[in-house]
């Protein structure tokens, strides 16, 4: 089967690295597009992305367009963080590779609702296994598993 369009969570970690790398491969001589998606936790988003603000951690007590401005520069710089790192593998997909970023409060949330508005077709993502039946996938891989109707490919 032939993939068309293949997400690649990142969190910058060895396993999700190893993930792309595995999509890498699945992709080989195909045009499919591998989507490669940071999730920033919106709880965790820090006053190094903007002016310090007493109230940053509360979205209802920050102005408007303070709080868009900090998350358009936590977006930005964390999709240019994503690019320096996968600069090597970003360089072999060539215009095969998109990187994207969202915020969300849930990383599997995230990950499910950007598989179905893209049409996704294959989730390859790392997991860590780290025992009991939700750690010997990882507790973000087994949420996936629950909320989308694609084929999941957990790499370790």
């Amino acid at each position: 089967m032939a993939f068309k369009n293949i997400l690649v969570p990142y969190d910058g970690s060895e396993h999700a690295r190893l993930a792309l790398h595995e999509a890498m491969e699945i992709s080989e001589g195909t045009d499919a597009t591998i989507h490669i998606l940071n999730v920033i936790a919106s709880s965790s988003i820090s006053p190094e992305y903007g002016e310090p603000n007493p109230f940053w951690s509360s979205a209802d007590l920050m102005d408007y367009d303070a709080y868009k401005k900090l998350m358009v520069t936590a977006i930005e710089g964390a999709r240019e963080g994503v690019k320096k790192d996968l600069a090597e593998e970003i360089g072999k997909l060539g215009d095969r590779a998109v990187v994207d970023v969202v915020t969300f409060p849930s990383t599997a949330r995230a990950i499910a609702d950007f598989a179905d508005k893209h049409d996704i077709d294959l989730i390859v993502m790392g997991r860590r296994g780290l025992g009991a039946i939700r750690g010997m996938i990882g507790s973000v891989s087994y949420s996936v598993l629950g909320q989308v109707d694609i084929p999941v490919l957990t790499v370790k």
